[in-house]
């Protein structure tokens, strides 16, 4: 998952496997390079601020339509907004 960008629902788990499973990743080189998730909870975004991980909620059911595996995204985090490159 280096590199890529993730999206996905929400998080599971506790505050610790979040966290820590964002800083393992972040620590061996894996780190995902942003993530989109629909329903964030504070636990992840927490998580993702302090590991450095961008990271986009509640995009329109628009996006999720329009989304395709393996296409390429453009992230703007702090706009909250996601560009699909075809």
């Amino acid at each position: 998952m280096a590199g890529t960008v993730l999206v996905f629902p929400t998080g599971k788990g506790s505050s610790v496997v979040q966290a820590d499973g964002l800083y393992q990743l972040q620590l061996h080189g894996n780190a995902p390079r942003a993530m989109i998730i629909q329903h964030a909870d504070t636990v992840l975004v927490a998580s993702a601020i302090i590991i450095g991980i961008p990271m986009v909620s509640k995009l329109s059911d628009d996006f999720y339509t329009a989304l395709t595996a393996n296409c390429l995204l453009d992230v703007d985090a702090e706009q909250n907004k996601v560009i699909i490159k075809k």
